[in-house]
C-alpha cells in the first residue's frame, strides 16, 4: 500500500519503489521524477531532521528528538558487558582491530566483561579481535546476532564502542553510554 523512500533523494530509489506498485510513495521531490510530489531535499540537513521532516510532510507524526526504542523483552546475552563492535559497512568507518584489542585488554584489566559483536559478514574480523584480546568464546558474538538479541545485548550493556554504524544508533536508541568513532564524514550530518 505505502512505500517510504528512506534511501535518499534520487530517482533510482524512487523508480525501484514505484515498480513495486504501492498506492502511495512517500519520498523527497526530484526533478527527474516529477510524479513524486514530496517535500524538497536539503543536502546539509541532519539525518534525523531530514527523515522526520519527510514523514511530517505526509502527515505522520515524527519527532527528531525522540530517539528511544523500547527495551527488548528478552534478556541480554551478556548483561553489564562492554560491547566492542569493530566492523562497519565501509572500511573508512572501521577502527583498527589492534586498537580495539588494546581497549578490550584495558577494560578487562579493570574487571569489566568485554564482548565483541559483528555482522553476518564480519565473522573473521570478530574472530581476529577475540583472539588478539584473548576473549573467551562465550563473549564472542561474530557472524551476526538476530536483531532482538543484539538489541537486548546493547540495551543491557554497560557501554558500546563502535564505528559510525548501526550498533552506534542502537546504543543511542537504548540510552546506553557509547563511544562512536567517526570516519571522514562530518558529524553534523
Amino acid at each position: 500500500d505505502v512505500a517510504v523512500d528512506l534511501h535518499g533523494n534520487g530517482p533510482p530509489s524512487h523508480r525501484l519503489l514505484s515498480r513495486l506498485g504501492p498506492r502511495r510513495l512517500l519520498a523527497f521531490a526530484h526533478p527527474e521524477t516529477p510524479e513524486v510530489d514530496g517535500p524538497p531535499w536539503y543536502a546539509e540537513e541532519h539525518e534525523r531532521e531530514r527523515w522526520c521532516r519527510l514523514l511530517r510532510a505526509y502527515g505522520i507524526d515524527a519527532d527528531p528528538t525522540d530517539l528511544r526504542l523500547p527495551r527488548p523483552p528478552g534478556p541480554s546475552p551478556a548483561p553489564g558487558a562492554v560491547v566492542l563492535h569493530p566492523g562497519a559497512g565501509a572500511p573508512s568507518r572501521c577502527w583498527p582491530v589492534e586498537r580495539y584489542a588494546v581497549v578490550a585488554e584495558a577494560l578487562r584489566a579493570r574487571g569489566r566483561r568485554v564482548v565483541v559483536t559483528g555482522g553476518a559478514d564480519e565473522a573473521d574480523l570478530v574472530a581476529r579481535l577475540a583472539k588478539r584480546a584473548d576473549l573467551p568464546d562465550t563473549d564472542v558474538f561474530g557472524g551476526g546476532l538476530p536483531y532482538d538479541r543484539l538489541s537486548a545485548l546493547v540495551a543491557g550493556a554497560r557501554a558500546v564502542v563502535s564505528g559510525d554504524t548501526g550498533i552506534a544508533h542502537l546504543a543511542v536508541a537504548h540510552a546506553t553510554p557509547s563511544v562512536t568513532l567517526f570516519g571522514p564524514v562530518p558529524p553534523s550530518r
